[in-house]
Order: structure tokens, then C-alpha cells, then sequence
């Protein structure tokens, strides 16, 4: 669970002075949210390459389709360019892998 101070702690160093304590749940809804749709996405990857390992370059590769800003891979972009994603790409809504 994140606690109360994690989410104040993110919010000074964002700039944040005073935050009014309805924010922090929906903080905490928003961060779940990203969790389960970075998730969700990161299954369909790892079940398309019949693998039942999810490793930290899957996540990282998700997360840089989704556009959670430039995240360094290491080596998993080429890897994955070699693979046939076309289901995989039907199955996550998403329009181009880069």
C-alpha cells in the first residue's frame, strides 16, 4: 500500500505546497490503475512468447509502448523485434510496437 508520506513526499518534490486529504485516495486509485493496465499488458506479452516469467526488461518494454517516458532497455527491443507480434499487437490495442 502506499502510505500517506510516500504520496506528500512525491508531491513536494513535484512542486506540490499543501495537498487536500481527499487527493491521496484518489492518488492511490490513479498509481493502481497504471498498475493493473502495465500488468495486464505485460501477461499478454510474456503468455504471446509462451513464457511464464516476467522479467524487469518486460516491464520496462510496456511501459516505453505506453509512453511512461524513455526508459533504457537492455537488449529486450531487439530481441522482441525479432518476434512475429501481430497478435500481440491486436490483443493490447496497440496501433504500432517501436
Amino acid at each position: 500500500m502506499i502510505t500517506d508520506n510516500s504520496i506528500r513526499r512525491l508531491a513536494y518534490a513535484g512542486g506540490a505546497e499543501r495537498m487536500n486529504k481527499d487527493v491521496y485516495d484518489c492518488i492511490r486509485r490513479k498509481i493502481n490503475e497504471r498498475i493493473h493496465t502495465i500488468l495486464t499488458k505485460v501477461i499478454y506479452l510474456t503468455e504471446y512468447g509462451s513464457r511464464r516469467i516476467i522479467t524487469g526488461d518486460d516491464i520496462l518494454y510496456v511501459m516505453n509502448i505506453l509512453g511512461y517516458g524513455r526508459i533504457q532497455l537492455s537488449g529486450t527491443k531487439e530481441k522482441l523485434a525479432n518476434w512475429s507480434l501481430k497478435g500481440y499487437k491486436r490483443n493490447l490495442g496497440i496501433k504500432s510496437l517501436k
